[in-house]
């Protein structure tokens, strides 16, 4: 029978798993990766009786297997190797980059920013417009604009892709404008949606959805439009 194999101290195991903060040597290595990875305590040596500190190394693993295995196609990893590659690390996590770099790697949340909207009542108007279509016949759909200052609170521009009273579904697209960080701007909206929601002949009292680049919605104060008439209600 071959000799028991002596178990490793556990102020040995401690210190490699601290020095190491369970990071893999091969891993850091080869791809500079620093995250946490599940693994085991290797001897660099492959001699299970050595356990000095400096032949042991924690590996995750993917790497712990092939190295400790033998290889009959390809160049396994040497010691001189390994061992570089535990030095590498050890320097790295002594210098918290695995901290830096899990920092710098969280996906920062963007803040939805506050738009301040100021109609200008003078310019809010409804009226019932038309799509021509191939029969020579009108589609009728809600005309809708307003112009307005628009203020947004945030650090970066904002792109409107989308706006429509609420209610509503856009039937074409339009301009679509894009309101600097921080300072007052007068923009005009314009949309041509269904279903027409509003009576001929009176005002409308809705609200705008704004869609920006994000996928975040906004809402305008809610406003009365009031009626123009464009001609096209009369026509049957």
């Amino acid at each position: 029978m071959g000799m028991e194999r002596p178990k490793l101290p556990k102020n040995v195991e401690t210190a490699i798993l601290m020095k190491s903060a369970r990071r893999c040597a091969l891993y850091f290595y080869l791809y500079g990766d620093l995250s946490v990875k599940r693994g085991q305590i290797a001897h660099l040596d492959h001699n299970k009786r050595n356990n000095k500190e400096d032949n042991l190394a924690f590996m995750c693993f993917d790497h712990h297997d092939p190295y400790d295995g033998k290889t009959s196609q390809s160049k396994n990893f040497t010691l001189a190797e390994a061992k570089k590659a535990q030095d590498g690390l050890y320097a790295a996590i002594a210098a918290k980059e695995h901290h830096i770099r899990a920092n710098s790697a969280r996906v920062k949340v963007r803040t939805k920013p506050k738009l301040n909207i100021v109609y200008d009542v003078n310019q809010c108007i409804w009226s019932v417009g038309g799509q021509l279509q191939k029969d020579g016949s009108f589609k009728r759909v809600m005309s809708v604009h307003f112009w307005a200052v628009i203020t947004n609170d945030s650090d970066e521009a904002l792109v409107i892709l989308e706006s429509y009273p609420e209610g509503t579904k856009p039937q074409l697209g339009g301009v679509q404008p894009v309101i600097p960080p921080r300072r007052p701007m007068r923009q005009m909206m314009f949309a041509l949606v269904l279903p027409v929601t509003g009576t001929p002949g009176q005002p409308l009292e809705t609200r705008w959805v704004l869609k920006d680049q994000y996928g975040r919605n906004y809402y305008t104060p809610r406003t009365t439009f009031r009626w123009v008439s464009s001609g096209i209600e009369k026509l049957p």
